[in-house]
């Protein structure tokens, strides 16, 4: 019996009246859907075979000369918007916009799904770490501020100081930095001043589960992922139990092969996602440059909303060879991690993998206090592995850092090669 096909599987899944909805009032208010779309008309249907057939939009199209306008409902009034810039994770940063009550909606969505660990920390003080953009720390509506610029002990120091008197409940903010803190502070007679804390929300960037199991013991508190965009904001959270769940009544997520088409859940591939209710500045079959897989079985949370999972990468994040085989991040991160020697983060506090050319590679690393037992190990079983899976004659570097992601979000992996 041939295997269902992922259209099929995900059609019972379309939210085929929502995209309908937005499809029409896209084609008939939105530039950009009126020149690539064909006309609906208020009695046709749309099945999940019809719209994986649409075009797909790009960060490159947002980038363009076109200019924002193009990608603007007419029937909401400028007045009416609130524009931002996105990280420009992808090199390069872009301006997006929503409604003043599509942003209202978004922050009800992430409050929801927050509350999934801990009811009582909704209007409660909060900590964010990597939200101020004036390289400083500051208080704001409530919230401590704490600033990624130039991460230093010292700095760490205030840090815990500033958590002591100004006891929040959450902190949400970018993982590598939060972990930092909690490697400062794991010793420290500091440490109890995070005391109050009942949440940690991670989001930004990807951080390996060995490192976020460093900050949920330091922290002795509940550690979330958020995974979003600045174009949509929440996209996915994870549960108690560790699932990642796609907020099935907020957006739409296929993963695609390097065709375009679906994959089979347990697959990687590329995410593309269809947010339901933006009007003012919709987003449809849009390509993020992030690569996940849907997980089959279902959570023991209860919850049926479908699990992501995230290969921590960008589509740019992707180590390619000369005669154009693909490794996931994924494989280099991994295959780091299964040394066994001994935790991780005892042998090498942070790293970072650098794909300088098809035949070059660099590991930059801050030593662990084992690393003088182990780090010789790690290094020569991560060298023989990868060479026996990429390319024998691979050169692999390894280069003592001072700090890594001490200004601001930090990768485990780069590709260089795939960026020129």
């Amino acid at each position: 019996m041939n295997q269902p096909t992922q259209i099929g599987v995900l059609a019972p899944r379309f939210p085929g009246k929502a995209i309908g909805s937005l499809m029409r009032h896209a084609m008939a208010t939105v530039p950009y859907y009126r020149a690539r779309f064909k006309p609906l008309r208020t009695e046709d249907r749309i099945d999940y075979k019809t719209f994986v057939g649409l075009s797909r939009l790009k960060k490159h199209h947002l980038q363009s000369s076109r200019g924002l306008q193009e990608f603007l409902s007419k029937d909401v009034p400028q007045s009416q918007l609130v524009f931002e810039w996105t990280s420009g994770s992808s090199g390069r940063p872009m301006l997006c916009a929503k409604s003043a009550e599509e942003r209202l909606r978004a922050a009800w969505c992430a409050w929801r799904v927050r509350r999934w660990w801990d009811d009582s920390i909704l209007g409660k003080p909060g900590a964010a770490i990597g939200a101020t953009w004036r390289g400083q720390t500051h208080t704001h509506r409530g919230e401590l501020r704490l600033s990624v610029n130039n991460i230093t002990p010292k700095t760490l120091d205030y840090y815990g100081r500033r958590l002591r008197s100004f006891k929040p409940v959450w902190m949400y903010g970018i993982p590598s930095s939060i972990y930092r803190l909690a490697l400062h502070l794991q010793d420290h007679p500091l440490k109890a001043a995070a005391k109050s804390l009942r949440l940690i929300e991670l989001q930004g960037e990807y951080l390996p589960t060995e490192y976020q199991e460093v900050i949920r013991r330091v922290f002795a508190c509940g550690v979330a992922n958020q995974y979003a965009c600045h174009e949509l904001w929440v996209l996915a959270y994870s549960c108690p139990n560790g699932s990642m769940h796609v907020l099935e009544d907020e957006v739409f997520i296929e993963i695609l092969d390097e065709l375009g088409q679906p994959v089979q859940d347990g697959q990687v591939g590329q995410v593309v996602v269809t947010g339901l209710h933006q009007r003012a500045m919709p987003f449809i079959r849009y390509e993020l440059g992030d690569r996940a897989r849907f997980l089959p079985e279902s959570c023991g949370c209860g919850r049926t909303w479908r699990r992501l999972e995230l290969t921590g990468c960008r589509q740019a994040q992707i180590f390619v060879t000369a005669d154009g085989r693909q490794f996931d991040a994924l494989f280099f991160i991994q295959t780091l991690q299964a040394t066994n020697l001994a935790p991780l983060h005892f042998i090498l506090r942070m790293y970072q993998i650098v794909q300088k050319s098809h035949q070059l590679i660099q590991l930059y690393y801050e030593p662990g206090p084992l690393f003088d037992v182990h780090g010789y190990q790690l290094f020569q079983a991560f060298e023989n592995k990868v060479r026996a899976h990429v390319d024998s004659a691979l050169q692999v570097n390894f280069l003592k850092h001072r700090q890594l992601g001490g200004r601001g979000k930090w990768n485990c992996f780069i590709s260089e090669e795939t960026r020129k």
